[in-house]
């Protein structure tokens, strides 16, 4: 959105300033070192009762339950590839039809599986795979951590406490040539401390937040998985094919994410934004727009074909002289289906040689306009409803593919504007971008717009040269 206010005075206020945000705000709080990285109850299953076991008990001699402590090869697999599903399909790379457990070792212990197996992971899947890599590391480096214990297998089968934690990850889950044996052991208690439940509602630790730098409001909440999916701030020159002339443009809005979820099912994100928008041709300021406000978002991933994300966003927008004055509540619900749906509703998809994703918000803006700043395409100062919907698709290269960096994207965004004359209000965009390989906070681009501007109510139509970046 864009406000027009030609101005005679020069202030300059750059943009750029936003980004010490991220500097003014805490950071986000790092993960326990006193739970265990793997969840016991769901390494083992056996494992009803505390156990009395302590670590340095942990030996060849604990008998009887020995088995009722040890954790099997295939349950750290079965619970890393669960935790973020993975397709079968991605896994099986001979293609046989059958996903045995050492394709799926390889694809916890090859950082460069995605890319060098004939594996077509998404971004989701490549980043899934790449969080249990991790896990499975530090799990190893800490020798299994608060929890666990490692034993040594001689060749006779007995086993002897690990005098170091010098223990490779694919020697845990592989199963054919195992020299290791993992058990549960009690965790211990906290002196003084009465044992604590985990709170439902904790620091995300999936979608961490942080610092966001993006080309529109809706794009603040989304996944930072799929990088390639977020419509990045724009420095561009365009080409006006209404007013027949050059232009320089900037466009950009910043903020901070606080990020929590609500158990497995529900996450929640809290992000103080500002907003800056500016259009030049020669010496004269033609755009000028200045806004802040925040956004409260809530995704629910509750069981079931669908997911859903609300958002509500209160914003304030001016000029740099400050002479307008405009407030706006927009309400935003984004649909998607799950993975299991088949439909790439949300998130993306490979059929051969593309990527496909399609995206839809139905969308409620209201306001109002407490000065108008002078300005005669503003309809008024009074309050607006607006009703409409967006429909996007992105079409990518396949991962691991040639065409991996070339982007294409198409969006229609239609309000029906209850309280003027225009009740029709339609913007079309279309991009055609590459990708920086290896950084996708980088983009060149190339993109049409034509529509009408859901504030000045005026038509516009141009292309546009444009240098992204997203954070």
């Amino acid at each position: 959105m864009s406000l027009i206010f030609p101005s005679r005075r020069t202030i300059v206020i750059s943009w750029w300033a936003v980004s010490l945000l991220p500097a003014l705000l805490p950071a986000v709080a790092s993960a326990d070192p006193s739970k265990p990285i793997f969840p016991q109850a769901e390494l083992c299953p056996l494992f009803s009762e505390p156990s009395d076991v302590s670590p340095a008990e942990a030996g060849p001699d604990i008998n009887p339950a020995s088995d009722r402590h040890t954790v099997p090869p295939y349950a750290i697999v079965t619970w890393l590839l669960g935790e973020k599903p993975v397709r079968d399909r991605v896994l099986d790379t001979d293609g046989d039809g059958n996903t045995l457990i050492a394709e799926k070792v390889r694809a916890l212990t090859e950082d460069d599986y995605c890319s060098s197996s004939r594996a077509t992971c998404t971004a989701e899947e490549e980043e899934a795979l790449a969080s249990a890599r991790d896990k499975l590391r530090r799990f190893a480096d800490a020798g299994g951590g608060p929890g666990y214990v490692i034993e040594r297998l001689d060749e006779a089968g007995s086993s002897q406490a690990a005098t170091n934690n010098a223990f490779l990850p694919r020697d845990l889950i592989d199963g054919r040539e195992r020299s290791l044996r993992i058990r549960c052991v009690a965790l211990p208690e906290p002196i003084g401390a009465e044992p604590e439940d985990e709170p439902y509602w904790h620091l995300n630790g999936d979608r961490p937040g942080g610092f966001r730098l993006v080309g529109d409001i809706d794009n603040l909440s989304k996944s930072r998985a799929s990088l390639g999916a977020v419509k990045a701030a724009q420095l561009s020159i365009t080409s006006d094919l209404i007013e027949d002339e050059t232009a320089y443009r900037v466009n950009a809005v910043a903020g901070y994410a606080f990020e929590v979820a609500g158990g497995d099912d529900v996450v929640t994100s809290f992000t103080p934004f500002l907003l800056a928008e500016r259009v030049t041709s020669g010496d004269e300021t033609q755009i000028d727009t200045l806004g802040a406000g925040f956004q409260q978002a809530v995704t629910l991933n509750w069981p079931g074909p669908l997911r859903s994300e609300f958002a509500l966003t209160p914003i304030y927008e001016t000029d740099s002289d400050f002479d307008s004055q405009i407030g706006t509540l927009k309400f935003r619900w984004t649909p998607a289906f799950a993975e299991s749906a088949g439909f790439p509703l949300g998130f993306p998809n490979v059929y051969g040689p593309v990527e496909l994703r399609f995206g839809l918000d139905l969308l409620v803006d209201a306001g109002r306009v407490f000065d108008e700043g002078g300005e005669d395409n503003l309809d008024g100062e009074g309050t607006f409803l607006r009703l409409g919907n967006q429909a996007s698709m992105q079409i990518r290269g396949a991962p691991g593919g040639l065409f991996r960096p070339i982007e294409l994207q198409i969006a229609n965004r239609y309000l029906y504007n209850l309280d003027t004359a225009f009740e029709h209000i339609n913007q079309f965009d279309a991009a055609l971008a590459f990708l920086f390989p290896g950084n996708e906070n980088y983009q060149l681009s190339i993109a049409y717009s034509n529509g009408r501007d859901d504030n000045s109510l005026e038509l516009y139509e141009f292309w546009q040269t444009q240098f992204g970046i997203r954070f």
